[in-house]
């Protein structure tokens, strides 16, 4: 068989920045809240149980693009995010959970927001601005994969369910943007965010009075915010700068694939890394060399699929799998689908695509 090389990769490979672990917690219990089992949600997602119990834990951006893509896809749920974010807004899980809760202002609390964003997610882009006569609130992710929609409008919503638990109930927006389409069915948006909804916009935000900024909030302590200032700033200088290790994997990897299954102890000498080294620094972003195999493997299935003059078989090939009807088990694990089916754009494709 004349087997074609890999599609070149895109210009700038995807980042590969670190998320804080309630990113993943949050989808699980919401998941758990719709139905589903722990055990079912942890073995769907290959997550260690006890990785979402650590609040400092770290877990690789597409680790969490994966479960917010999975996990509300496999329920049904076309409002898993608003759910989720009602459902966790009273059980705070970290650092900064508690000193935004404890800040004097709406505009303390933002600010708080923005100056420790990195400890939620390292290639997050929070900004407060005018927005003409009101203020915005927006929303930007400086990386690849795009965040599903669900994990955007979990975000905005726990920012309302944030506002209102500090401030009463009446409290809301005065308009919501999403770039994301519109839902099959928005009734439980317009429900939860009870404002104005615009989606396809050209940025994901939160609309609102100057007013709002200078308003007080009842419960805050100016002497624990001093606390867990310091506390919120210390784990901020302790983030790594980088995650060189999972770009050079992820690189390395594109090249073992096209000569079949990776080996953990080849993939470790050619990075210059002994076995158990490779294995336990992985850990520690909170992956492992399966599953990134794995990720590695669905996105580029999903990228050569676009290519029609690629055959399934060489794609299968490309992915490192043996036989054809291992590329199908394994696409079918991801998507749901058979890739013949998805390349047709079938209706699970299409699904997809509206998430």
């Amino acid at each position: 068989m004349a087997v074609r090389a890999a599609p070149p990769a895109s210009p700038a490979e995807p980042m590969w920045p670190s998320v804080c672990v309630k990113a993943l917690r949050a989808c699980i219990l919401g998941g758990v809240a719709a139905g589903a089992t722990p055990q079912a949600l942890f073995a769907q997602l290959g997550v260690d149980p006890a990785l979402v119990l650590d609040p400092h834990a770290r877990v690789p951006h597409s680790t969490i693009v994966r479960a917010w893509e999975e996990v509300p896809r496999s329920l049904a749920s076309d409002a898993f995010g608003l759910k989720t974010a009602e459902l966790i807004i009273q059980k705070p899980f970290d650092v900064i959970d508690y000193v935004m809760r404890q800040s004097r202002t709406v505009g303390d609390k933002i600010e708080r927001l923005m100056r420790y964003q990195r400890l939620m997610h390292d290639a997050a882009d929070i900004r407060l601005h005018e927005d003409g006569e009101q203020m915005a609130l927006s929303l930007r992710f400086r990386c690849q994969p795009a965040p599903p929609r669900h994990l955007v409008e979990f975000i905005v919503a726990l920012w309302v369910a944030s506002s209102r638990s500090a401030l009463g109930p009446a409290h809301g927006p005065e308009a919501v943007y999403f770039t994301h389409a519109a839902p099959a069915c928005d009734l439980e948006h317009r429900r939860y965010f009870r404002a104005p909804l615009h989606f396809g916009a050209e940025e994901n935000k939160l609309v609102f009075s100057p007013q709002v900024l200078a308003l007080e909030i009842p419960q805050a302590d100016p002497a624990l915010v001093e606390v867990l200032d310091r506390h919120a700033q210390t784990l901020l200088a302790t983030l790594p700068q980088s995650t060189d290790l999972l770009t050079d994997l992820r690189n390395l990897l594109r090249i073992e694939l096209q000569s079949g299954e990776p080996e953990v102890q080849r993939v470790a000498k050619k990075l210059r890394l002994s076995t158990r080294s490779l294995q336990r620094r992985l850990k520690e972003e909170g992956t492992s060399f399966l599953m990134v195999v794995d990720l590695l493997r669905r996105e580029l299935a999903l990228r050569y699929l676009e290519d029609p003059a690629l055959t399934l078989t060489e794609i299968g090939f490309l992915l490192g799998f043996v036989e054809l009807s291992s590329f199908h088990r394994a696409f079918r694990r991801w998507t749901g689908t058979t890739p013949g089916q998805y390349r047709k754009g079938g209706a699970r494709r299409q699904e997809d695509a509206s998430s």
